[in-house]
């Protein structure tokens, strides 16, 4: 059996296993590409294939170079020694061969933590937009434990040009979270430069990072309230969640928090009221609002605004009698929020 059949079969091939090792070392390149690449689909998670994979690391070939980093992260994503290989690669002078493990050591997630530094550096070494785009995503799919690549992604984030690098970096700062609330105001900046239809999904991006990044990015609730009134239905979307994720909104933009559940679309009114629910009684104005969506036609929206009611406690008093009629409601789930409800609502501090 060829080894490119093996290599779609699976792990169930994994009897071709020691012919997949013999064919490493046939004198055709593209042979020994297929028996790399089929060990790493057969071998997922066979560490003992490691060393014979990191012997083709080294081999003459750039194709089989490149697809031997892809195969040492799936038979070994979690023995060091692969994290190692995978930063010795990236010191080649091939950048193609950088970025391939820098790709590849994103996969590795929060386990490729010792490669940030390295990886950061290699970004400011990038030319081409697709080899930044790659390993900014790397950074981002490291994820929080990226946080040290921050100064370096602000840094570029500041003088990119390219849509596409830009979305990625929102994506990884918002990843990273917390740790890169430094970007918030740029990140800001950047927002009130978009285009509203040409650079929708940079917009996007944008937004889901404050989110992201929680109360740190408290400074951009103003700007998300704002776009609550947006044409737009997923910057709305968006915005009302991250708005519910950072929680620190002032006092007087709450009303307009609360007009976002008068939206024509569901998915908008859902996250208006999980952000509601978060403020608990700040957001105790919003309470005659709340009580209308207890007559919603989605019984999960229902369900929804009897538990954002119930974390509001006596202050939400004049949705009792509405709650005694959700207790029985068609949806077990909307009559199992309500009685929950009534109980916190019912019980003196």
């Amino acid at each position: 059996m060829a080894a490119a059949e093996l290599g779609e079969i699976g792990p169930p091939a994994a009897a071709a296993i020691p012919a997949l090792v013999g064919a490493l070392a046939d004198k055709d390149e593209d042979v020994r590409w297929l028996a790399v690449n089929s060990l790493g689909l057969v071998g997922r998670r066979k560490k003992e294939l490691a060393p014979h994979i990191v012997k083709m690391l080294n081999d003459k070939s750039r194709k089989v170079r490149a697809q031997a980093i892809e195969a040492l992260a799936r038979v070994a994503p979690d023995e060091p020694e692969t994290i190692t290989q995978l930063m010795r690669v990236l010191e080649d002078t091939d950048f193609y061969m950088k970025t391939t493990a820098a790709y590849n050591l994103g996969f590795l997630r929060e386990r490729a933590k010792k490669a940030v530094p390295r990886l950061a550096a290699i970004l400011g070494e990038a030319k081409k937009s697709a080899d930044k785009t790659t390993i900014i995503q790397a950074l981002g799919e490291i994820g929080t434990e990226a946080c040290e690549a921050v100064p370096v992604l602000i840094e570029l984030l500041q003088r990119e040009k390219d849509k596409d690098v830009l979305i990625q970096l929102a994506q990884t700062l918002g990843a990273i979270g917390p740790a890169a609330k430094e970007a918030v105001p740029i990140l800001l900046k950047k927002l009130k430069q978009q285009n509203p239809v040409s650079d929708h999904q940079l917009r996007i991006a944008i937004v889901q990072s404050f989110g992201q990044m929680g109360r740190d990015a408290k400074s951009a609730v103003s700007t998300l309230v704002h776009m609550i009134g947006d044409k737009n239905v997923e910057i709305r979307e968006y915005a009302v969640q991250s708005i519910g994720q950072i929680g620190q909104v002032p006092a007087e933009l709450i009303p307009k928090i609360a007009a976002a559940l008068k939206d024509p679309e569901i998915s908008v009114r859902r996250f208006a009221i999980q952000a509601l629910r978060k403020m608990k009684t700040k957001a105790k104005n919003a309470i005659p609002l709340l009580c209308e969506r207890l007559r919603a036609e989605d019984e999960y929206e229902r369900g929804l605004v009897a538990e954002a009611l119930g974390d509001m406690g006596p202050d939400a008093a004049e949705a009792i009698p509405l709650l005694q009629v959700a207790t029985k409601d068609a949806s077990p789930y909307v009559r199992e929020k309500a009685v929950a409800a009534l109980k916190k609502i019912q019980t003196k501090e």
